[in-house]
């Protein structure tokens, strides 16, 4: 497992489902025997699994900013540097995929799901482009049609800017401690007030509507959900692993924790009961009582991300060789280079295939995967390409730009011709 990589090297495939839109919207007694489902109900509450991203963006933060201040000291000019350098590495691929949707796709093909489909997303986009760029679109409410899979970039970046100003604040072990402490109370009380006062699901509950408008009436997903300041407890664990990651790994109080090593390996089938409970959520007699829906709503976010963190700690330090040897595939190694511009890209093939449909079309769950094989081959094939055009080129030229001159004068060649 690499820990110099970049912070946002890996970003998670985001809960627009528009193969289950294909999938539900003729069939509904399958759909209503599904919330029955253990399956299923793996498929209506995965998108848990997205928030393990913010986990591995904020402990490579913690860990990489360590590994800066061996060689650098701390100074506040790190707080802006690091936003810009960030901003300029995440736009250039994300501005030219919404100036595509803005401009092309609504040309692209005509039929009587088109415009409700692909053409919504660009009348969207084109109210919206500001707010995208700016990375608050996960702020405004209204902002519910264009690349609505973006939201995690926007939550992603402004978790970045408080975890980036974490480091910079706390400099020392104890100041870690507190000011995580602290946060991590702040953003409990903040899920659980908002859950009671704004009377929200616990959890994000997948209805056919839901599917149908992409979560854009769904107030559970758009407060909830998708807001930056609402997922801190998770960002709060990811700096918190990593830098007691980087402090075991200057050899401080890591040889007593090589006997629990067994804890890594019961995590999975829990993270796997943990989504299960969601199940709890989808009652045939009514909505859970308000006490349970704060309760689960407050809890089962971080609980779920200690269990990731238990998988993820235990690989870094080759404690266990099971899920390690899966991490470390090196087929992973090029889909993480490009899962930035796939995770962009997708939506794109998503949302053509559905808005080119022109007749009813008999659905099976052959049929879905099928077509969800289909876009996610389209989408990192087309993903490698935008990565070797645009992106890599991007990043090579912004490090180089922004790169300290460490020559002297001293050092260059006294002959000249």
């Amino acid at each position: 497992m690499t820990l110099n990589g970049d912070t946002q090297s890996s970003s998670g495939d985001p809960p627009s489902r528009l193969h289950e839109i294909k999938k539900y919207h003729n069939i509904p007694i399958p759909l209503l025997q599904a919330y029955d489902d253990p399956l299923k109900q793996l498929l209506f509450n995965g998108s848990l699994v997205t928030h393990t991203f913010f986990i591995m963006s904020s402990f490579l933060l913690a860990y990489n900013f360590m590994l800066h201040t061996e060689k650098h000291p701390i100074r506040w000019m790190h707080l802006p540097k690091g936003i810009i350098l960030r901003w300029l590495r995440l736009t250039p691929p994300y501005a030219l995929v919404l100036g595509t949707i803005v401009t092309w796709m609504r040309h692209m093909h005509q039929g009587p799901m088109w415009g409700l489909v692909v053409v919504s997303e660009a009348d969207a986009c084109r109210q919206y482009w500001w707010a995208q760029f700016l990375y608050i679109n996960n702020y405004v409410y209204d902002d519910a049609l264009c690349m609505p899979q973006t939201w995690y970039l926007a939550a992603d970046t402004q978790l970045f800017c408080l975890g980036l100003l974490v480091c910079v604040l706390a400099r020392t072990c104890k100041a870690r401690v507190v000011t995580l402490t602290g946060l991590m109370v702040v953003a409990l009380a903040i899920v659980a007030g908002q859950t009671y006062f704004q009377d929200l699901e616990a959890v994000v509950i997948q209805s056919p509507e839901s599917y149908r408008n992409l979560y854009a009436t769904n107030d559970t997903f758009r407060l909830l959900y998708a807001r930056g300041h609402t997922n801190i407890s998770t960002y709060v664990l990811g700096l918190a692993a990593g830098f007691l990651t980087y402090r075991w790994q200057n050899g401080k109080g890591l040889d007593k924790y090589k006997k629990y090593r067994w804890v890594s390996w019961v995590c999975f089938p829990l993270g796997v009961a943990v989504i299960l409970s969601g199940g709890l959520m989808y009652r045939d007699e009514g909505r859970p009582p308000t006490s349970l829906r704060v309760l689960y709503a407050t809890l089962y976010k971080p609980i779920f991300q200690m269990i990731v963190i238990g998988i993820i700690v235990p690989s870094v330090f080759k404690l266990e060789n099971v899920y390690r040897g899966i991490i470390e595939w090196r087929g992973f190694t090029w889909t993480g280079r490009v899962s930035y511009s796939a995770f962009l890209l997708h939506t794109l093939f998503q949302r053509g295939l559905t808005g080119a449909q022109t007749s009813p079309t008999h659905m099976s769950d052959y049929y879905v995967i099928t077509v969800l094989a289909a876009s996610i081959f389209l989408s990192y094939l087309c993903a490698a390409i935008l990565w070797l055009v645009l992106e890599a080129p991007a990043a090579s030229l912004i490090r180089a730009a922004l790169a300290p001159n460490n020559n002297k004068r001293d050092d260059e060649p006294q002959s000249k011709v």
